[in-house]
């Protein structure tokens, strides 16, 4: 808890400062990710995240987008028992067995989330969240995913796995909640990709 709270107070200081940031060589794949999120798939509309340091986020897949849009109705279908319920008369009992069972994301698909303090997404984010599924064995702990955290200027404010205490207190915990999710919440969702 100490050191999440260390990174907000750092990151709000890097938010807001002028100072110019010198772009690491080894991070220029944040970079590129940061620079093109915009053409990803916006999964859903600014909404509030108690889970991302009670900041509004914004989400944007590059890859993957069906599996998201499929957990989310898995967790809707274990949330509310008359849904799951008409889906299983419509469709029959092995279709609603199917359509419980979470998918896993593809190796490069990229997940970002824009951070806003307010909830108007017309400014710019403060911050932005990303976690990157890399090949298999990249790191057993969190499915191979990698976390990063990137404020607003480009400073890395933190990148990497379970192995590193930050990123493990800071990310890895929680998304390891949802292991049987592929470590991503997927809770919020765009209206027009709901099927009604």
């Amino acid at each position: 808890m100490k050191n999440s709270f260390c990174l907000l107070i750092l990151m709000v200081t890097f938010s807001y400062s002028n100072a110019p940031v010198i772009q690491s060589p080894k991070h220029q794949d944040l970079y590129k990710i940061i620079k093109n999120y915009k053409k990803y798939k916006q999964m859903c509309d600014l909404t509030f995240s108690g889970m991302h340091w009670n900041h509004n986020v914004v989400i944007y897949l590059n890859k993957g987008s069906e599996d998201y849009i499929h957990n989310f109705s898995v967790i809707e279908f274990l949330s509310d028992e008359e849904l799951a319920e008409d889906f299983e008369e419509e469709h029959g009992e092995e279709a609603l067995q199917k359509a419980l069972i979470f998918r896993k994301y593809p190796v490069g698909t990229i997940m970002i989330k824009e951070h806003y303090l307010t909830n108007d997404s017309s400014k710019s984010p403060i911050s932005y969240a990303i976690m990157i599924k890399r090949e298999k064995g990249f790191n057993q702990n969190s499915n191979d995913w990698e976390y990063a955290w990137v404020a607003k200027d480009n400073s890395i404010l933190l990148r990497g796995v379970d192995d590193s205490k930050v990123v493990k207190n800071t990310c890895h915990n929680c998304h390891y909640s949802v292991k049987e999710r592929d470590f991503i919440f997927g809770t919020a969702l765009k209206d027009n990709f709901i099927k009604k």
